[in-house]
């Protein structure tokens, strides 16, 4: 979890991450999650978001926290539960 949090950066904006380290950070859904947070706490300044525009961190990042939510309610079913 540690290196997530470090790539999405969390703790840093992400122009001041090395190229390779961002463009690891784009992949992350993590991270749009991070900065459509950040954005909308700081009030979106100039500049923010900075990854992709608001409406497309959301969209990212409630995909990817549904894809998960229906593996983990797809593997249920599997194993009997509800």
């Amino acid at each position: 979890m540690n290196k997530l949090m470090i790539l999405c950066g969390m703790f840093f904006p992400f122009r001041a991450l090395p190229e390779m380290v961002l463009w690891g950070s784009r992949v992350l859904p993590l991270s749009y999650a991070v900065d459509a947070f950040r954005s909308t706490l700081m009030g979106y300044p100039v500049g923010f978001p900075e990854l992709a525009p608001i409406e497309v961190e959301v969209g990212r990042a409630t995909r990817a926290g549904d894809r998960r939510a229906g593996g983990v309610l797809a593997a249920r079913a599997v194993e009997g539960g509800t």
